[in-house]
């Protein structure tokens, strides 16, 4: 599918936006964090459907130009994370090389389960997956590491939004972006209706 001519991709992804648009009756937002693929999305749902709004989540980290980029954008509703950065390190620890070998880190260090634990270090041989030897030295770090961030500071945000105004949402994310994330699309495909929390990802593929 990724093979397919440009035109094609669009046809089928504007296809996959009125399915989700259609389930849920309109009662939709798009995820927009003002980058390159948020907004390639912001126009094709806009594209089909003129009026669907936009959620920006304002971290305090995006640059100035992406702010003010959102801001020349109608339609759109910026929300805040309740908590800062720098409360979030504070509180959970730093996300550091990636989501993943964060949460492994932190799971080594904090699990009361011993088996968890043998797998987190590669000791078994689960197919759940042990963190990489080139990041062992990590587990000895004098601070805290945790894969956190991204969940209090957006997903959070979004999650209560969403549950307040009983919406939900297309994201901009792509399956070639990491191993987790094709491995949500063969899961799941674009419109993840069965996930824990259900999403619309028109891009994907």
């Amino acid at each position: 599918m990724q093979s397919l001519p440009l035109e094609q991709k669009i046809t089928m992804s504007k296809m996959r936006i009125r399915q989700w648009h259609e389930h849920y009756d309109g009662n939709v937002i798009v995820s927009f964090s003002g980058g390159v693929d948020s907004t390639v999305l912001l126009h094709l749902v806009r594209s089909v459907y003129p009026d669907v709004k936009a959620v920006f989540v304002n971290t305090g980290l995006e640059y100035p130009q992406i702010v003010r980029f959102v801001h020349s954008i109608e339609n759109v509703d910026i929300i805040r994370p309740k908590l800062t950065f720098q409360e979030v390190i504070k509180k959970y620890g730093y996300p550091i090389i990636s989501k993943e070998t964060s949460q492994k880190i932190e799971e080594i260090r904090t699990t009361k389960s011993e088996h968890l634990k043998a797998i987190r270090l590669g000791l078994t041989d689960s197919k759940l997956g042990g963190i990489s030897n080139k990041w062992l030295y990590l587990l000895n770090a004098p601070f805290k590491i945790s894969s956190r961030c991204c969940g209090v500071l957006k997903k959070q945000p979004l999650f209560s939004y969403q549950n307040k105004n009983k919406v939900m949402p297309y994201v901009g994310v792509m399956a070639e972006e990491s191993f987790r994330r094709q491995q949500s699309y063969c899961k799941h495909s674009c419109n993840a209706f069965n996930m824990k929390e259900p999403q619309s990802r028109p891009l994907m593929f």
